[in-house]
């Protein structure tokens, strides 16, 4: 596990991208740099703008990560239509006070989602286990019916993610 360089090899392994969408500020980044051990509790959170673009070795595949903040400008349609599997990233803002906004987005990606057929995850982020998530639950049930998907919650950057990330993986198996 963790963050490299392309890398040329004598034989084409199968790259698998992911694309990772969420608000500013609700742990995407810190997601995808605690998957690639490069994430430091020290450092401050520094919000990104726009697309980020990462190499990730991850159990037995190769992952290109697309950390996208959303809304952006940039056409979020073609991410989609070129990756293996999407992420929702919130935290408990987007699952209580803010709900709609994650309605929102996910209405926004839902028919190509579904088009591809392609798995999607919702980590619901910074969040204790007594705050209830039952309503996004529901609407990733009903959203994605036919589609793999899996809602997962986190506390903190922790190993709760990299067992979330785990679902993903064994999700594209079948790719």
């Amino acid at each position: 596990m963790g963050c490299h360089p392309s890398q040329v090899s004598s034989y084409e392994e199968k790259t698998y991208q992911v694309v990772i969408f969420g608000f500013p500020r609700v742990g995407k980044t810190s997601f995808v740099e605690f998957l690639c051990n490069e994430y430091n509790e020290k450092d401050p959170p520094v919000s990104t703008s726009g697309v980020l673009i990462r190499e990730l070795k991850f159990r037995d595949k190769n992952y290109r990560i697309i950390d996208y903040t959303w809304p952006q400008i940039y056409k979020w349609e073609d991410f989609i239509d070129k990756s293996h599997g999407a992420i929702v990233i919130t935290d408990k803002s987007g699952v209580c006070e803010g709900i709609s906004f994650t309605q929102d987005l996910i209405r926004n990606i839902e028919q190509k989602i579904i088009e591809k057929n392609i798995p999607i995850m919702l980590l619901v982020n910074k969040i204790d286990d007594d705050v209830d998530i039952s309503d996004i639950i529901s609407l990733m049930d009903q959203t994605f019916s036919f589609t793999p998907h899996r809602v997962f919650r986190s506390r903190c950057v922790s190993n709760e993610m990299v067992d979330a990330f785990m679902w993903m993986n064994s999700a594209l198996s079948t790719y």
